[in-house]
């Protein structure tokens, strides 16, 4: 009976991990953290597994309430986590726990409009999850790597909102199962299952030059039934976010991220197993964050490790979260002052004013990726 709990309480766990990656990036996908996708579903059957939701933890960080400016945005997530513990109800491990190592890629793009609702700032985002978790479950019979497409992410709203001293974000998104789903099988790349999440969030800056600033953000996500069983993942909240501090004149920022998620309703159905019926795990990560540009081109790194600092039931590890977002800001309107002319020699400034440019001139004021909110 102990073993069945413990493989319960890894697939949960698993389930909640290798699920969606997609979120990884807000709209203005800035956010280092870019987030972000599907990472991956592994678990050994219907029959054993509590039910997770599609939520990524740890994708989104420091100025997780903020939206980027009007512009396009692509970019591309890392994904590792690694675990060779599991905790129970009470915070204990349980024995025999498998090493486990998760991998996923997510390929995210984004687009910021200058259309206004309700005072914000309208945004859309699509996540496409290309996913591989390699898991050392002999014990659960699962095998041993899985490649494929996961559940799409797509975002068709976002409100975006910037203030003297804090930004705020609203919006919702939802989870297509469009990854590889079969109940029962040890190759899934989906949940099989459509989520709806629902999203607000804020970044709060504690100085006139908003160089320091905390943010948190949280999702809540309700599921449909399971594809061809009588079984509904409960609602997950999660909440992201982080402090800290803007340097290189606001294109790179510093700090400390986290991430916290509950299981807010309980798994419904005759397919749950009795073993996790009525229980609700929770856990808790924090690290150390990093973002900055990397190119004249607008293209910005994003570094995060978190550490797994409270479990229950669920596994205990660490997340290392790498992402790469070009920036493209839409275009802003000519000043005819400044208009370039021609004449037989080389070009020149009309009005002799030279503007002054820096190798961030095109770069808007404030970025987010994953990487954080460069202001």
């Amino acid at each position: 009976m102990r073993d069945a709990a413990e493989k319960q309480i890894l697939a949960e766990d698993i389930s909640l991990k290798c699920s969606v990656l997609s979120r990884v990036l807000n709209p203005p996908l800035v956010s280092v953290v870019l987030l972000i996708g599907t990472l991956l579903l592994l678990v050994p059957s219907p029959a054993m597994a509590q039910l997770g939701g599609e939520n990524l933890r740890g994708d989104y960080g420091m100025k997780s309430g903020s939206q980027g400016p009007p512009g396009f945005y692509l970019g591309d997530i890392f994904y590792f986590y690694r675990t060779d513990t599991i905790k129970d109800l009470n915070g204990d491990d349980l024995s025999k726990a498998p090493a486990i190592d998760i991998f996923g890629n997510i390929i995210l793009s984004s687009y910021v409009t200058k259309k206004k609702i309700l005072g914000a700032n309208y945004a859309f985002m699509v996540a496409l999850p290309i996913l591989n978790a390699e898991l050392a479950l002999p014990s659960l019979d699962v095998g041993s790597q899985t490649w494929g497409l996961g559940d799409i992410y797509i975002k068709p709203l976002e409100l975006g909102w910037h203030f003297k001293h804090a930004d705020a974000i609203a919006g919702y998104a939802f989870f297509a199962p469009t990854g590889r789903y079969t109940a029962g099988a040890h190759d899934n790349t989906g949940l099989g299952m459509w989520s709806n999440e629902f999203s607000a969030g804020t970044t709060v800056y504690f100085d006139q030059g908003r160089k320091w600033h905390a943010a948190g953000t949280g999702f809540f996500e309700i599921h449909t039934s399971k594809q061809d069983l009588d079984a509904k993942s409960g609602n997950v909240f999660t909440l992201e976010g982080g402090v800290g501090r803007a340097f290189l004149q606001g294109y790179a920022n510093a700090g400390l991220a986290y991430v916290g998620q509950w299981k807010a309703s309980e798994d419904s159905g005759r397919d749950v197993n009795p073993l996790v019926l009525g229980k609700k795990g929770s856990m808790f990560a924090l690290g150390p964050e990093l973002n900055m540009p990397v190119s004249k081109k607008g293209i910005f790194l994003g570094f995060k490790y978190l550490f797994d600092i409270h479990s229950r039931l669920a596994t205990s590890g660490n997340y290392l979260l790498l992402s790469l977002t070009y920036v493209r800001p839409s275009k802003k309107k000519r000043d005819p002052s400044a208009r370039r002319t021609m004449n037989a020699g080389p070009r020149f400034w009309a009005n002799d004013r030279k503007p002054e440019l820096t190798c961030f001139e095109w770069v808007p004021v404030s970025v987010r990726t994953e990487w954080g909110w460069f202001t």
